[in-house]
């Protein structure tokens, strides 16, 4: 990817009031867990996973909103549903976490998704609007570098963790008095 389409992503990043990471499969494939961790503890930005990533949550568990899809959690896809700008590292972004009516996928969000294979979002399937070929091992140093923790995004974080306690997997009238 080049100089300019990096600043107009941090450029996104800095004027977004509910940004979400959408993390993959390709964060480990990229050797990129640990940048990944770095981004998370620098930014403070929230974050989901795919089925498949969902052994990226112990990175930082408190940013973890949850697991997205149709065997997902409740917060994590009202989240994915209610942000303004959805970052996606190294997802495929299947039908099992979009859903199958691609339209309402994150309707208010601006999609940016950062791929080492760009030919895989030319499906035309899903609105798409900013695609970086780029290795992850190395972008998200440069972004993290040059995107400083966002105080505008404390609500939005906050609002997270609310829906996430009141939607747990396991509700404790389940959980207590059940063996």
């Amino acid at each position: 990817s080049n100089v300019k389409e990096i600043e107009r992503v941090i450029d996104l990043l800095r004027q977004s009031k509910r940004p979400l990471v959408l993390a993959g499969q390709g964060l480990r494939i990229a050797d990129a867990v640990a940048e990944f961790s770095n981004f998370l503890d620098q930014t403070g930005i929230p974050f989901v996973t795919p089925y498949l990533g969902v052994d990226l949550a112990s990175t930082s568990q408190d940013l973890h909103v949850g697991v997205t899809g149709v065997k997902g959690e409740r917060a994590a896809n009202w989240a994915m549903q209610s942000c303004d700008l959805l970052l996606v590292f190294g997802s495929s972004m299947h039908v099992s976490v979009t859903g199958y009516e691609y339209e309402k996928f994150a309707p208010e969000a601006h999609i940016i998704v950062v791929d080492i294979d760009a030919a895989a979002f030319h499906k035309g399937n899903l609105k798409i609007d900013t695609l970086l070929h780029a290795n992850l091992k190395y972008l998200i140093p440069e972004i993290t570098l040059n995107l400083p923790n966002a105080e505008q995004i404390e609500r939005w974080v906050f609002s997270l963790k609310k829906t996430r306690a009141a939607y747990p997997v396991i509700s404790t009238s389940y959980s207590e008095g059940h063996p």
